[in-house]
């Protein structure tokens, strides 16, 4: 991007990585964490664009995935196991914020 000269996708870019990066950093933790689940602690703005980021990987990898079929199933597992955890946190996010202030879908993606 930077070297045909395209900032604003280069800029769009590095916001969505540092948006996975605070994810990680501030909710996932860099393999400190046990158990099933975790205490968010990024902005609700942060978590919306990652969680819908995620989403759309996701279906992005179900609809190019082929070959091996054991590899396959356990990414579907995985994958499926990916969908709904973003969809069950863009659902609290959205009940958890007042209408008046409820932003457009992903604004920044």
């Amino acid at each position: 991007m930077i070297g045909r000269g395209d900032y604003v996708a280069a800029t769009q870019r590095a916001l969505e990585l540092s948006d996975v990066l605070r994810f990680v950093a501030d909710d996932l933790g860099w393999g400190e964490r046990r158990g099933n689940s975790i205490e968010s602690r990024s902005p609700k703005d942060v978590l919306k664009r990652v969680s819908t980021r995620l989403l759309r990987g996701a279906a992005t990898v179900e609809k190019h995935r082929g070959g091996d079929w054991e590899q396959a199933r356990e990414e579907e597992a995985e994958n499926q196991l990916v969908k709904e955890a973003c969809s069950a946190a863009l659902a609290e996010l959205d009940q958890s914020q007042p209408p008046a202030q409820r932003p457009a879908e992903d604004e920044a993606g």
